[in-house]
């Protein structure tokens, strides 16, 4: 995520299901906002993904991708 492209993050792309149209913006997203989302050194997988949902519902593009 922090460098913006990678095969972990691309999974994490399609397990969310980012459509292939979306998944540069997906990228830059998570690039953009790794501060946000890892606040801390010991941050939880489950802080991660509520971080990434907070962020995918304030964004026009993202926010049908959250339920």
């Amino acid at each position: 995520m922090a460098a913006g492209r990678g095969e972990s993050l691309d999974t994490l792309a399609h397990l969310i299901g980012v459509s292939d149209a979306d998944a540069a913006a997906f990228r830059a997203l998570t690039k953009e906002n790794f501060a946000t989302l890892f606040s801390g050194d010991e941050t939880a997988a489950g802080e991660m993904i509520s971080a990434l949902k907070g962020l995918m519902a304030n964004d026009a593009q993202f926010a049908p991708y959250v339920s």
